[in-house]
């Protein structure tokens, strides 16, 4: 029996919006769907859409593309709902593809944590966001002069360095392997989280 991988991801196809994380969880489950089994949690409609996919019925699983899609509108897309979904679900593997995604990152990670979901263990793919260009300080450094030149971060920075220390804090990382697509981004994460994380370099798989 293949083992059941249950991902979750703001976005998935039809949709193509969000780029890469989208190309490459595709990529995996096409090249393999026939070793594993591959169940995907997203919303209901594309990146920068508010309007859901045509024929699209949330809260039920649908077969697209070698792996079988739920689709969750706003009113099951909140902890209440995806606890349900988790706790119902058949999965060996929980593969979070996001480290900063309210609801398909926070939210499983907290449940996880007050002990609300099966004991699974969990994947969590960063797809870049931990880059340092993506944690990258800015403000005013640079533009003011001499001793006035400072470093001023701005709220979507300091929002981002305050889950990450919050996150560590409340023990949400403590048993996640991380993956990175390279020896770089194993060194982000590592530089990000901290010493005592536990990541593998597993390479993003070509379109095939």
């Amino acid at each position: 029996m293949r083992p059941n991988v249950l991902a979750l991801m703001d976005h998935y196809l039809p949709g193509n919006r969000a780029g890469g994380p989208v190309r490459s969880v595709q990529h995996l489950v096409r090249h393999l769907g026939g070793d594993f089994r591959f169940r995907i949690v997203t919303r209901d409609h594309d990146a920068c859409d508010p309007a859901p996919y045509h024929g699209v019925v949330p809260g039920r699983w649908t077969a697209v593309d070698g792996a079988e899609v739920m689709y969750l509108d706003a009113a099951r897309l909140n902890p209440a709902g995806l606890r349900r979904v988790l706790r119902a679900a058949e999965y060996d593997v929980l593969y979070l593809n996001s480290l900063f995604s309210p609801q398909m990152a926070l939210a499983p990670l907290v449940l996880r944590r007050m002990g609300a979901l099966p004991p699974r263990p969990v994947v969590l793919a960063p797809r870049g966001e931990l880059h340092p260009g993506a944690l990258a300080t800015g403000g005013w450094k640079g533009v003011l002069p001499g001793p006035l030149a400072r470093r001023v971060d701005s709220p979507r920075q300091l929002k981002k360095r305050a889950y990450l220390a919050a996150a560590r804090a409340a023990g949400l990382f403590e048993g996640v392997l991380w993956q990175a697509s390279s020896p770089e981004e194993a060194g982000h994460i590592v530089r990000a989280v901290g010493r005592g994380a536990r990541v593998t370099v597993a390479p993003d798989l070509a379109a095939g």
